[in-house]
């Protein structure tokens, strides 16, 4: 994997907002380099260039850049701040700094603070956690200056610190009386033929009782109200409380769940809000499939053979390791557009079993070389990484490229390009044919499903929070996507069922029952981005051996750590290798 490095900072004081906070968003600078010296309070940062966090790097002037980063920051922090009731109950502040992608390492005047992810050479990104940390009183320089510093490594597409809220302050009331909802399984989900609990929990850890009247409201993933319940809980100081409410679900499915608790003694509400899921293996949302499905892919597949491959395969020297060898491979694919990967073959044994990784939307596949017992292909599809020279829409631009008709459309070639990618390792001697698996997250999840279904050579498929499924249905459960295509409608003055009609060629719904191959998904229960529905309308269509993990506190990032450990213990398994 690439390591660029960046450091950002800042040269000015910030000042507080409001009595008790001060937020971190403008007078930040950047610079070129990394070391542990810059998490110092004294480290000179005064030549640094500005930039704005809350927004990727890569919309600040830094386009492609991807690796290491530093950000640092001034604030001057009040000792008045000690004065609020909330702050005296943990005797700390709190530095709230938003998504960071993909993972950090924060400083408080030189003390490590958090952490979330993990940097290379063990990488684990949490690109779409928000990072919260407590500043103990001790750390602080009251009334006079402090200095954050951020260390944020990034492996590709966005990075560095994404999002809000940024911001440090004294802590609030609300901060330590929280309201969690029951878990059914233990995955979030809860199983067909029975009553939904909806069980709401009080936990206080503030000074004082509190308590008031609860409201909880069922409403369907797409906002449709399904019902409302209410009434008293009241929780003594460093108690819980809890509340339940049965219901029978109208139909298996993905339920949002809102819980208000108004509380007395001038204290804000407490809210909640979380999915749920009922029989969520019983999600049944029928085929879309177009009379001509299988022979448009089956004619796709002989355009795609006649292409002449033309594999170039050179060493990278420098992204080699002890143990691996790291090489840079072209090919052609549909329509004769160059593609490339990273193949990382272990110097010793074989054959051996191979992976193909393919990328989530707009990422940059890079080398990967942490398996010694495995080939594993990091794949670029057109578009992406460094495969954008024949085909490159960009982002925005890549969902609405030739979808005008599924013979332009780009998920055509993208779906071939995996196709040819398979091609390849098949073609290699140190690969045993028998043993292939395609892996991916998002995009990437999208694509294993294509994948493992047009190609029988497929042996294992594990997608995590799969994109590009159940359209009809995903249009209303994402604003973004919808517009995005609504808005690609009136532009061409086309209805917005034929636009539907062109993306049911490529919906991994459609494509589901033709996998063979065992196959194993992870999903995130609060993904607002690929959400938990699509994914189950085509993991149920599968009718190979699989399973899957829901996680369900997981958004985007599905189960993390925890599942890419689990994913890879299940392909090794299936590989029939050492534990």
């Amino acid at each position: 994997m690439r390591a660029f490095t960046m450091v950002i900072a800042v040269g000015l004081i910030v000042s507080a907002r409001a009595a008790d906070s001060a937020e971190l968003v403008k007078g930040w600078k950047f610079a070129l380099g990394d070391g542990p010296e810059r998490a110092a309070t004294g480290f000179d940062d005064s030549g640094w260039k500005p930039i704005e966090a809350g927004k990727p790097w890569e919309q600040a002037g830094y386009p492609d850049y991807d690796g290491y980063a530093w950000y640092r920051i001034r604030v001057r922090v009040p000792a008045a701040w000690r004065n609020s009731e909330a702050y005296r109950v943990k005797r700390a502040l709190l530095l709230s700094l938003g998504p960071i992608d993909d993972c950090d390492q924060t400083f408080f005047n030189g003390e490590l603070v958090g952490g979330t992810g993990r940097m290379p050479p063990e990488y684990a990104s949490a690109y779409n956690v928000p990072r919260r940390y407590e500043i103990a009183e001790s750390q602080v320089n009251w009334d006079g200056d402090n200095v954050i510093a951020v260390r944020v490594y990034d492996g590709g597409g966005a990075g560095g610190l994404v999002g809000g809220p940024l911001a440090l302050r004294a802590p609030a009331a609300s901060d330590y009386i929280e309201l969690a909802f029951g878990l059914g399984s233990g995955d979030g989900s809860f199983p067909a033929g029975k009553p939904m609990e909806i069980s709401v929990e009080l936990r206080n850890s503030y000074v004082k009782a509190v308590g008031g009247r609860l409201a909880v409201r069922v409403t369907t993933d797409d906002g449709k109200p399904v019902r409302d319940f209410a009434g008293e809980l009241k929780v003594l100081r460093g108690g819980k409380g809890k509340k339940a409410f049965s219901f029978d679900p109208p139909a298996p499915g993905i339920y949002r769940v809102s819980a208000s608790l108004a509380l007395g003694g001038g204290l804000e509400p407490v809210e909640k809000s979380m999915n749920l899921g009922y029989a969520i293996t019983a999600i049944d949302d029928p085929l879309t499939r177009q009379p001509d499905f299988l022979d448009f892919w089956e004619r796709t597949l002989k355009e795609l053979a006649a292409v002449p491959p033309q594999y170039k395969v050179t060493k990278s020297g420098k992204d080699s390791t002890a143990e691996v060898d790291v090489f840079l491979v072209e090919m052609r694919s549909l329509g004769n557009a160059r593609v490339r990967g990273w193949l990382s073959v272990p110097r010793k044994g074989g054959p051996f079993p191979a992976v193909l990784m393919v990328p989530g939307h707009s990422a940059n596949q890079t080398p990967f070389v942490w398996f010694t017992d495995m080939i594993v292909f990091s794949f670029n599809i057109r578009g992406h990484g460094n495969s954008q020279d024949d085909v490159n829409p960009g982002f925005p631009g890549y969902l609405t490229y030739g979808l005008e008709s599924p013979d332009t459309f780009i998920y055509r070639g993208a779906y071939a390009d995996c196709v040819r990618a398979v091609d390849y390792l098949a073609s290699r001697p140190d690969v045993d044919p028998r043993r292939i698996g395609v892996e991916g997250g998002s995009q990437g999840g999208a694509l294993t499903f294509a994948t493992a279904a047009l190609d029988r050579r497929v042996a294992l498929a594990a997608p995590d929070v799969p994109f590009l499924s159940d359209f009809e249905k995903y249009v209303d459960l994402s604003e973004w996507l919808g517009n995005e295509w609504r808005g690609f409608a009136r532009d061409k003055r086309m209805t917005f069922p034929d636009v539907l009609r062109v993306l049911s060629y490529f919906d991994i719904k459609n494509f589901a029952p033709l996998i063979t191959c065992p196959l194993f998904m992870g999903a995130g229960l609060q993904d607002p981005t690929c959400p938990p529905r699509i994914n189950f309308a085509a993991y149920n269509q599968v009718t190979s051996k699989k399973d899957y993990r829901l996680y369900p506190f997981g958004d985007h990032g599905g189960g993390g750590d925890v599942h890419w450990k689990l994913k890879h213990e299940w392909m090794r398994r299936q590989f029939g290798l050492a534990q």
